[in-house]
């Protein structure tokens, strides 16, 4: 029981501290400010998060795991079909990253925190590549899926991938209208490092 209770009240945290960030910028936000969003004392955060920055990296991994538990997910309920297959995963890749127009502030805030605090900065590149491996590995899977095989090792197509994305995320929070074509220039990349399986040696996986 005091398990789940210590649960609830981290997870509250997160969620009124992601709600605070959003509003009042990660710089201005105090402690006491997501305490009391959360409707919890100082000793309730403390006993949960040495500081405003260890929150900020949680919800950071709580968001990488929510995108690769979904994109696992919808990989799971795509049929298997050549092109059909791979251009639906990456409809999901860009629903994922692209719906979550609070997560968008969010990273920005990270983003600006981390450029300013190298100690910050060395903890989400940590994080960045845990992300990069799971979502190479689930495009390598989709891959084979429409019978296709990677022509660039998984990490560092899963890097020009999330690279794409996250610009397309910045640009589609000012101009909504800018999704479909990141879903294009997606869908060209992923064909562009993916041949038919059974091609040329020559186009082989590197890395």
């Amino acid at each position: 029981m005091a398990t789940r209770r210590r649960a609830d009240t981290r997870a509250r945290l997160l969620e009124a501290a992601a709600e605070v960030f959003v509003e009042r910028g990660f710089g201005a936000t105090s402690v006491e400010q997501v305490c009391e969003a959360a409707g919890f004392t100082r000793g309730a955060f403390y006993s949960n998060f040495s500081s405003l920055d260890e929150l900020l990296l949680a919800l950071v991994a709580q968001r990488h795991a929510a995108v690769v538990a979904g994109l696992g997910a919808a990989l799971e309920q795509i049929e298997p079909a050549p092109v059909e297959d791979l251009t639906a995963f990456v409809g999901e890749i860009v629903r994922a990253h692209l719906a979550d127009r609070r997560w968008q502030v969010l990273q920005t805030e990270l983003a600006l925190h981390a450029l300013r605090h190298p100690a910050v900065a060395e903890q989400v590149a940590e994080h960045r590549a845990d992300l990069r491996r799971r979502v190479g590995e689930l495009i390598a899977h989709a891959a084979g899926r429409a019978g296709r095989s990677l022509t660039v090792g998984p990490e560092e197509l899963a890097r020009a991938v999330l690279a794409l994305v996250e610009g397309a995320r910045f640009q589609t929070c000012l101009d909504p209208a800018a999704t479909r074509t990141d879903r294009l220039l997606l869908t060209a990349v992923l064909e562009q490092y993916t041949r038919a399986t059974g091609a040329s040696d020559g186009q082989a996986v590197r890395g």
